[in-house]
């Protein structure tokens, strides 16, 4: 589901709604609705609802102030810092994106997606938790066109990896 072309602006949606829409249990529908909430593409309403907001250009440019540096910092400690695995889930990624770059994408959510999930891989490569933190909560341009679903894959897969490390 992507935020900006299925949902529209102003309109209160049901956390039961969403999660039958994606096909997702309401724990991980409810972490990603919270995610999205920080980072302005809706808002929450006790007992109303959620509803989502209007785009706004200028705080979507105030918000690439930041996250340019940000960028720049995780990628050069993603090169110093960087595991093995980091390289090799990037190296992956790198030429599973080469080859799907031979066609069109299926869809404009899809490419944003892909965007993200780059930026994602360098942030977690870099290994420092004040830069993920910083990049949960400052999503850029991409941001308002991300696809819900994927926020909601992106915590479920977290949760699986705390599980293995405490088991």
């Amino acid at each position: 589901m992507n935020v900006l072309t299925e949902l529209k602006p102003g309109v209160m949606y049901s956390e039961k709604e969403l999660a039958e829409d994606v096909g997702f249990d309401r724990t991980p529908v409810r972490k990603a609705l919270q995610r999205l909430e920080i980072e302005g593409l809706l808002a929450i309403k006790q007992r109303r609802g959620i509803q989502i907001t209007e785009v706004d250009a200028d705080v979507q440019l105030r918000l690439l102030e930041i996250r340019r540096p940000l960028q720049n910092f995780a990628a050069e400690y993603a090169a110093i810092r960087g595991t093995d695995d980091d390289r090799r889930i990037m190296q992956t990624f790198g030429e599973e994106s080469l080859e799907a770059s031979k066609a069109p994408p299926a869809s404009r959510s899809q490419a944003l997606s892909a965007v993200r999930t780059a930026h994602d891989l360098v942030v977690d490569a870099c290994h420092n938790e004040f830069a993920q933190k910083n990049h949960a909560c400052c999503p850029g341009l991409v941001a308002p066109f991300l696809d819900f679903s994927h926020e909601v894959r992106r915590f479920q897969h977290r949760r699986r990896i705390a599980r293995a490390a405490i088991a």
